[in-house]
C-alpha cells in the first residue's frame, strides 16, 4: 500500500518483558488499536476529515515497534510509520517526533500513585481512587502530550492555509484573467467558481486549529470541581477539654451555708 514512511529510534529505560506492557498502554491512550505484541503491531484509524485536512494525525497509519535489548536496564525502541497519504506535506516529520517522545514519557511513567493529588492522603496500593475525598489517582499526563497537540495543531493550521491561499489566488487570478480578456465559457467558469468557494474551507478549518493550538489551558469538567479542595468537607471542630475542677470555686460559693448569727447577752436582771 503506498503511502509515507518515517523511522524514529529512541532508548528507553527497562527490560524488553517490563516495557512491552507499558507501551501498550502509551499506544492505546494516544489513539491506536493493539492487534500484535512480537513485534508490537499498531493500527490508528483516520477520523474523516483527512480529505480536506492537512494534519498527520487525520490520517490512517500502521506503526512497527521493534524492541530490542542494548543493556540489563535500557532497550532500544524502533518506531516504523507508514502513513496512508503518498504526499507528505512540510512539518510532518516534527510531529511524528512529538508523537514519539509522548509514547515514551508514558510509558516511562508510573501508571498510578497511592497519595491523593487533592488532599494528600495515604491510600492502599493499587486503589485507583482517593478513599477520603474520591478524586481519580491516576498521575499527571506528562508535557510531551500537551507538546504534542500544540505541533500538530500548529502544523495542520499553517499547511491548510497554505493550500487555501493557493486555491483561492490562483483560481482567482484565472477568473479575472478570464473576464477582462472577453473570454468567459460557462463550464469553466463554473468550474473555477466552484474551486474557488472550496478553496476557502481549509482557510477556516485553517484558523479554527490555530484557536485550538493557542488554548494551552484544559477545559474543567464540572465533575471534578466536586473534589477540589475549596469543596472538600472540612473536619467536625475538635472538642475543648473540659477540666474537672472548673467553675469549682464558684459552685462552692453559691452552695456555702451562712455563718450562724452571735447570740446576743439577755438584758434581763440574772440576779
Amino acid at each position: 500500500m503506498s503511502g509515507t514512511e518515517y523511522d524514529i529510534t529512541v532508548v528507553l529505560p527497562g527490560d524488553v518483558e517490563s516495557l512491552r506492557p507499558r507501551l501498550i498502554s502509551a499506544l492505546e491512550r494516544v489513539g491506536y488499536r493493539i492487534y500484535g505484541e512480537e513485534p508490537l503491531l499498531a493500527k490508528r484509524r483516520s477520523n474523516g476529515w483527512e480529505v480536506i485536512s492537512m494534519s498527520v494525525l487525520d490520517y490512517a497509519v500502521d506503526l512497527t515497534v521493534q524492541l530490542k535489548a542494548t543493556s540489563e536496564g535500557a532497550t532500544l525502541a524502533t518506531f516504523d510509520y507508514l502513513i496512508h497519504d503518498p504526499i507528505a506535506p512540510a512539518g510532518w516529520r516534527q510531529i511524528i517526533d512529538c508523537e514519539v517522545k509522548a509514547i515514551a514519557a508514558l510509558a516511562s511513567q508510573s501508571t498510578w500513585s497511592t497519595t491523593c493529588p487533592v488532599c494528600n492522603t495515604e491510600s492502599a496500593s493499587g486503589s485507583r481512587f482517593c478513599r477520603r475525598c474520591g478524586a481519580p489517582l491516576a498521575p499527571p499526563e506528562p508535557a510531551e502530550l500537551e507538546l504534542l497537540r500544540v505541533t500538530a495543531e500548529s502544523r495542520g493550521a499553517v499547511n491548510d492555509v497554505t493550500i487555501s491561499a493557493f486555491l483561492v489566488i490562483i483560481t482567482g487570478l484565472i477568473l479575472f484573467a478570464l473576464m477582462v480578456g472577453g473570454y468567459t465559457p460557462m463550464k469553466l467558469m463554473t468550474f473555477l467558481f466552484v474551486v474557488n468557494a472550496l478553496g476557502w474551507i481549509p482557510l477556516f478549518l485553517g484558523i479554527r486549529r490555530l484557536r485550538r493550538a493557542l488554548k494551552t489551558a484544559p477545559e474543567t469538567d464540572s465533575r471534578a470541581q466536586d473534589i477540589t479542595p475549596s469543596r472538600i468537607p472540612a473536619l467536625p471542630p475538635k472538642p475543648l477539654a473540659i477540666s474537672v475542677t472548673e467553675n469549682t470555686t464558684e459552685l462552692l460559693e453559691q452552695t456555702e451555708e451562712p455563718a450562724p448569727a452571735r447570740l446576743q447577752p439577755s438584758s434581763r436582771d440574772t440576779a
